[in-house]
């Protein structure tokens, strides 16, 4: 018998959007799956909406349940239906992102022929109206999905994970209410602190809408979650002790990746006072030729969260705090890191898309290389793989 999987949906306030959701449920290639909607409260059109929804029934089994609560978060929502589910395994969906037809019976093949893995993971679509979706494939920044890579950075967006229902009961507690943003984050840390074993699915299987100016509304937001979740993590008991003599270091990336959020607001107080802990922290941070702020900003500044790249890192480069004033001088690089991390991107985009590299990338893609040059040439010029991400069988020239 095929394995049942039971899908989570959230949802206030949103019914336009949910829709698309529920539909893409239905049109999934994978029949057997259990769909529960958990109204979070809704003051709009929802609760008549869920009322008059029709039951898609696979062989005369019920396949829909909609409960609703009263507003409580979204936390609450998820354990909500968590605690109705009958499937073997779960996943979730959030009411305003969307399946692809075949998601569910690619991971469903994937936990099936790899019994050792608890939770499989995927790429998605990232859908920003008016942009054309691009996608975000994770993989090949973080190949492995161990607790060690994933506390300095989980990328693994809710709407393409599958899990054996079975590892929840590691779990003291599923999504924590306490936390407004970052919950996703801190349910699968705890999974990982717990012993769960994560994998990629090297495709695409979800669509991942990114909201307009949500950037703006939750930079602070997710600074303060970040400082929230980091805390967690340290009081956490499962916290090996290998990891734990890294605290300084862990310390260090939260307060690192807050104040980047906090820049995005922008909120430039709370960026300041986040940027001067982690100097206090790491004091190395405020030394000239030390690149770890760079490299922290020059990733995130491709995130879904920033709609301005380049802009973005002119704010903090211009806006940095006194303790950190001896960086200020790192904005051409800071500036060239991030243009040729768009080079590379642009590759693997329409590598994952077109399923192989392209033989040369797009005319936006070569203007984003000639500006790394132009920033900070010294850096690219004798790194062949500079070279092969535009041509990937040109000769590479010799200092």
């Amino acid at each position: 018998m095929p394995p049942l999987v039971s899908i989570i949906l959230p949802t206030y306030n949103r019914w336009p959007t949910l829709q698309q959701a529920v539909a893409s449920v239905y049109a999934q290639s994978y029949p057997h799956w259990e769909l529960i909607i958990v109204d979070d409260g809704s003051s709009d059109e929802t609760p008549h909406r869920l009322a008059e929804m029709a039951d898609p029934r696979h062989a005369g089994v019920p396949r829909l349940r909609c409960v609703r609560q009263p507003n409580r978060g979204r936390s609450l929502a998820r354990n909500h239906g968590l605690s109705l589910a009958q499937g073997e395994m779960v996943a979730f969906l959030d009411d305003d992102d969307w399946y692809l037809p075949s998601r569910l019976a690619q991971q469903v093949t994937f936990l099936q022929t790899h019994p050792d893995v608890d939770l499989v993971a995927a790429g998605v679509l990232i859908a920003r109206d008016p942009e054309p979706p691009h996608p975000w494939v994770a993989w090949r920044d973080q190949p492995q999905l161990t607790l060690a890579r994933c506390l300095v950075g989980c990328p693994l967006p809710i709407c393409a994970v599958l899990l054996r229902r079975d590892c929840l009961a590691q779990l003291t507690h599923w999504f924590d209410p306490e936390f407004d943003l970052l919950e996703d984050t801190d349910f699968f840390l705890r999974l990982l602190l717990a012993g769960a074993r994560f994998a990629w699915l090297e495709e695409i299987v979800s669509v991942y809408r990114q909201h307009a100016g949500s950037s703006q509304q939750d930079g602070a937001r997710y600074a303060h979650a970040y400082v929230q979740l980091l805390s967690k993590l340290l009081a956490s008991p499962q916290l090996p002790a290998s990891l734990r003599q890294q605290e300084t270091a862990l310390r260090t990336h939260y307060l690192l990746a807050a104040a980047c959020h906090a820049y995005a607001a922008p909120d430039l107080p709370l960026a300041h006072s986040l940027l001067q802990e982690a100097a206090a922290c790491q004091p190395s941070l405020a030394q000239p030729g030390d690149q770890t702020l760079m490299q922290m900003v020059a990733g995130f500044a491709h995130s879904p969260q920033v709609t301005d790249p380049p802009a973005y890192v002119r704010r903090i480069w211009r806006n940095l705090p006194a303790a950190l004033a001896g960086l200020r001088a790192q904005e051409r690089q800071a500036l060239s890191l991030l243009y040729m991390g768009r080079v590379f991107k642009a590759r693997d985009r329409a590598a994952a898309l077109g399923g192989q590299p392209p033989r040369t990338v797009t005319c936006g893609a070569f203007r984003d290389w000639l500006r790394a040059l132009y920033y900070d040439a010294p850096r690219w010029l004798f790194q062949p793989a500079v070279w092969s991400a535009l041509w990937p069988r040109a000769p590479i020239p010799k200092p």
